[in-house]
């Protein structure tokens, strides 16, 4: 039963050459586009991750710290509402 079903396998391959040479094709460039974008991803969070413990925390919390300390307190946005200019007869 086994056998038959392999031989028949075998023999629809032999039959459609193109079809399976196209489609072995279409799987090797699948599982290799999927290999690259792993391997970007992994190297731009890996190069993200350093660019980020190269800063240190320091540097980080003390500019943080400048900002809320010396930030100051802004005028009030004017209104949006636009004001009659004509005058009363």
């Amino acid at each position: 039963m086994v056998s038959a079903s392999v031989g028949s396998a075998l023999e629809a391959i032999w039959e459609n050459r193109l079809r399976s040479l196209l489609t072995m094709l279409g799987i090797f460039i699948g599982v290799g586009a999927v290999i690259a974008a792993l391997t970007l991803t992994q190297g731009a969070s890996a190069y993200v991750t350093s660019r980020i413990e190269s800063l240190g925390s320091t540097p980080l919390s003390s500019t943080l710290a400048h900002l809320i300390i010396e930030e100051r307190p802004r005028a009030p946005a004017p209104s949006r509402r636009s004001r009659s200019t004509m005058s009363s007869p």
